[in-house]
């Protein structure tokens, strides 16, 4: 068996090897998930690749790739100095939103989102109806410790919705969000609860996870969906407890937990699979809404464009593209789309079609003459399909929503819209 196992060891490839830059960043990652800050040399080797023609865009979206897995980390005032130099790589690299996503605040600060606790947040849109009432709702339910589920589309805005719930709340505490799919699955335990010294290998101090960290705020756990089963039985006894227990640790610590997740999965099958819990999934529901998808916002779309080009001239054939394409990466895509169209365009250029990703600039859109019509011709097709839809349901409206594929408050809003209700 021995001499088989050294056989085996012979054959077997190895490791590849890291170049010195690539090993200072392999070592830099290993530090983080131990909640370290990178060793100097690492923010060197960083900051020197700002001078390649391809280096500001990389080490932005290396940056914004470890902000999302170690979340706990860039909530400390440790992170300073990889955020300033995420701010010289986006500012470089042309990438404002990532640069705003650098330059916000701490979330340990005392206003993880910087804003007045009374005053909504500026990038708020809500000129839809549907996305009106979802608005209207979290902030009924802002000022109890009721938890918030929201349901939606990847890149529809719900960490927009758990941050006015958190402002709404008007809670002292911090806004810590996570994205639970970008954990590291080994480390997912320490990063959320936390862990002692000497809890696993690499634990080299004590430190809290974020449970902790937003006690007396609002924690946000987006994509909440991907947890793992040992996780999600931890999670419901801190949210039935009111307390956490550190890994390695044996004493529990009282904690003010105000919770809001987010998934775009669908957990009422995955309960059904025995994937998730069906007992945390009544605890993270105390209140569901659904955030519609950016195609059932045709309002919100232009306020979203308008301000998104602000300073910058479109032409009439590129609007039409934007405002006809159906956004199946939603917001995400198109403030995307709205910077490679402004980087192509160049300073003070008017952004023209030729200018937007090559699926936009592909895609048909209504001639102008004749668009009142075509829009009368759309609009038609949709009470017919809506009322035989609404027959065959019995009027059930939820159901009817389901089999048309929209969420209640879309079907509510166009019924509205179409006259097909008072």
């Amino acid at each position: 068996m021995a001499s088989a196992r050294r056989d085996l060891d012979r054959t077997a490839p190895a490791p590849p090897k890291l170049d010195a830059p690539d090993r200072l960043l392999f070592e830099a990652e290993e530090r983080l998930a131990r909640g370290l800050a990178p060793q100097p040399a690492a923010r060197l080797a960083l900051a020197g690749s700002l001078d390649r023609p391809e280096g500001p865009l990389e080490v932005a979206t290396r940056l914004l790739e470890w902000h999302g897995r170690f979340p706990s980390f860039f909530a400390s005032e440790e992170s300073a100095p990889l955020r300033q130099l995420g701010l010289r790589a986006a500012r470089r690299a042309g990438l404002d939103g990532a640069a705003a996503w650098f330059q916000a605040p701490l979330a340990s600060a005392p206003r993880a989102d910087g804003g007045d606790v009374g005053t909504p947040s500026a990038t708020l849109v809500t000129e839809d109806a549907a996305t009106r009432e979802v608005f209207d709702t979290v902030r009924r339910v802002a000022p109890h410790r009721i938890s918030v589920l929201v349901l939606g589309e990847s890149g529809t805005g719900k960490e927009l919705v758990a941050r006015e719930v958190h402002r709404a709340s008007r809670r002292a505490g911090p806004f810590v969000a996570v994205n639970v799919a970008a954990l590291p699955e080994n480390l997912a335990e320490a990063e959320l609860f936390g862990a002692v010294r000497g809890a696993f290998t690499g634990a080299e101090r004590d430190r809290p996870g974020v449970v902790e960290a937003s006690s007396g705020g609002t924690l946000f756990l987006d994509e909440i969906g991907d947890l793992s089963q040992q996780i999600q039985a931890k999670l419901l006894r801190v949210l039935q407890e009111r307390e956490v227990r550190r890994l390695g640790e044996t004493r529990t610590r009282a904690v003010d937990l105000r919770l809001v997740a987010a998934t775009h999965r669908d957990l009422a099958r995955l309960v059904g699979e025995g994937r998730f819990r069906e007992d945390l999934l009544y605890r993270i529901a105390g209140i569901t809404v659904t955030l519609p998808p950016l195609r059932e916002r045709p309002r919100d779309l232009r306020v979203l464009l308008d301000r998104a080009f602000a300073g910058t001239p479109v032409a009439p054939e590129a609007r039409a593209a934007l405002l006809s394409w159906r956004w199946p990466g939603n917001v995400r895509e198109l403030l995307s789309a709205v910077e490679l169209a402004r980087a192509m365009a160049g300073p003070g250029g008017r952004v023209e079609r030729g200018h937007l990703p090559p699926a936009l600039r592909a895609a048909p859109t209504p001639a102008a003459e004749g668009r009142g019509r075509y829009r009368e011709a759309v609009d038609e097709a949709k009470r017919r399909v809506i009322l035989e839809t609404l027959a065959e349901t019995g009027g059930n409206r939820t159901r009817a929503a389901e089999l048309l594929g929209l969420s209640r408050q879309s079907l509510l809003y166009e019924l509205k819209r179409l006259s097909l209700t008072d």
